[in-house]
């Protein structure tokens, strides 16, 4: 898994019809992105076949990998909104393989909970489908006032991050370790808050080969007993941050 969720592709604006791919559209339902690190082409979207079931988007990938190209996969998108997806379906970051993810739409299992393995993309707070959440940077968050260095992060100065960590402006912390999140709290409803060199994010799937879990007490481990009998909550390297610690 990527040591960092990938970031929602380059958005100019709602529309449920189309979505972007670099410096071009594609169509909703009928075309997928294959992004190439510095470059995107919209190409016919295919219907998974037999080596599907092994890899993700397996068949899609194939197309993908005919098309000319001068550098290795880093995206394959199909949505860029919950409004491009089915009523009920959320538009999911989600890992591929490698150094590749993937935006798709994934069925909603638990209604009002986001079933991504990211967080859900979005443009609007109109198109989030995770109860509770806002679209805060590209992506469906719960709207949260991170406690950052003894402070609470709001207004421009709404992000947290650096070393040690501060509340900055978001364009600030672009090459800065960002934490989305400080605490279990700080996510929504089936997410957890994780935390590895690039920051903490809020995920719906514990990477403990990539990350730490975050958490308050050590009831907020429980999810991680199967590995280890007795999870300890101790203080991490990143001030204002606990993790889930097996001694």
């Amino acid at each position: 898994m990527s040591a960092a969720p990938p970031a929602p592709a380059s958005v100019t604006g709602s529309d449920p019809t189309r979505f972007r791919c670099h410096d071009q559209d594609c169509h909703v339902g009928t075309e997928s992105c294959c992004y190439f690190s510095d470059t995107g082409v919209c190409v016919p979207s295919v219907a998974p076949g037999p080596n599907d079931a092994e890899q993700l988007l397996a068949s899609q990938l194939e197309i993908c990998e005919a098309t000319p190209h001068r550098y290795a996969l880093t995206e394959l998108i199909r949505c860029d909104e919950s409004s491009d997806c089915a009523d009920h379906e959320a538009c999911c970051g989600t890992f591929l393989y490698g150094g590749a993810d993937a935006q798709i739409c994934v069925p909603i299992t638990t209604p009002g909970r986001s079933p991504c393995q990211f967080q859900e993309v979005c443009h609007t707070d109109a198109t989030c489908r995770a109860a509770g959440s806002r679209c805060l940077d590209g992506r469906c968050s719960k709207p949260v006032e991170l406690h950052c260095g003894g402070q609470r992060c709001t207004g421009a100065a709404r992000a947290c991050c650096g070393d040690p960590p501060r509340c900055q402006t978001p364009a600030s912390c672009e090459r800065l370790p960002r934490y989305h999140c400080m605490s279990p709290r700080d996510c929504l409803p089936g997410e957890s808050c994780q935390l590895n060199l690039s920051g903490s994010y809020c995920l719906n799937e514990p990477d403990i080969a990539n990350s730490r879990l975050v958490c308050d007490t050590a009831s907020d481990c429980e999810v991680l007993k199967h590995f280890c009998a007795q999870l300890q909550c101790e203080p991490t390297d990143v001030p204002g941050i606990r993790g889930c610690t097996c001694p």
